[in-house]
């Protein structure tokens, strides 16, 4: 698997696992957490390719949890959701 960071929210390839860590360790994954009730809406940055397959790399995991439990998780390549 390929490791990313992330500068001016896009993905760059890190050259080692070190260079990595050593961006999480100083900015962290969490891109936005919002909470509303019940509810949180979590997206972070994984740094690591989630595509498992060929393809687009998925780097983003945005997860929603209602009452502590998870009830929606979906993942992306981008910083920046596709318009629908």
């Amino acid at each position: 698997m390929n490791n990313y960071i992330l500068v001016n929210k896009k993905p760059v390839e890190c050259k080692n696992i070190s260079e990595c860590g050593v961006w999480m360790q100083k900015n962290g994954r969490n891109i936005l957490k919002t909470y509303r009730d019940n509810m949180l809406i979590s997206t972070v940055f994984l740094g690591m390719d989630h595509s498992y397959i060929t393809g687009e790399i998925i780097l983003f995991e945005t997860m929603v949890f209602i009452n502590d439990n998870e009830d929606y998780c979906n993942r992306y390549s981008t910083y920046q959701l596709p318009n629908n």
